[in-house]
């Protein structure tokens, strides 16, 4: 199994929700502004990583800049994927 490298991520918020947000370019910013989000934070990655790197590059670089909503964002979709990555090594074994 190959992991999809990104090159931008961030956050963005949808219906007061924040998300994790991954992308090959940056038109991906106006496909979620389009479809209703807002508080759209989306930086360019120093090199192309999966999306458990672009979260941990996020959090390491304090990119919630003190906002725990952001954070949370953050913490739980890298919790989400390592999990799901233990999954699939569990069953791999």
């Amino acid at each position: 199994m190959t992991d999809k490298l990104f090159t931008y991520a961030g956050v963005s918020r949808l219906n007061g929700q924040y998300k994790a947000r991954f992308a090959t370019d940056s038109l991906r910013i106006k496909v979620l502004a389009k479809a209703g989000h807002d508080n759209i934070d989306i930086v360019q990655l120093p090199e192309p990583m999966n999306k458990i790197q672009a979260l941990e590059y996020l959090i390491g670089i304090d990119f919630d800049d003190g906002r725990a909503e952001i954070r949370g964002a953050l913490e739980e979709g890298l919790s989400k994927r390592q999990n799901k990555t233990k999954s699939v090594e569990t069953a791999a074994a």
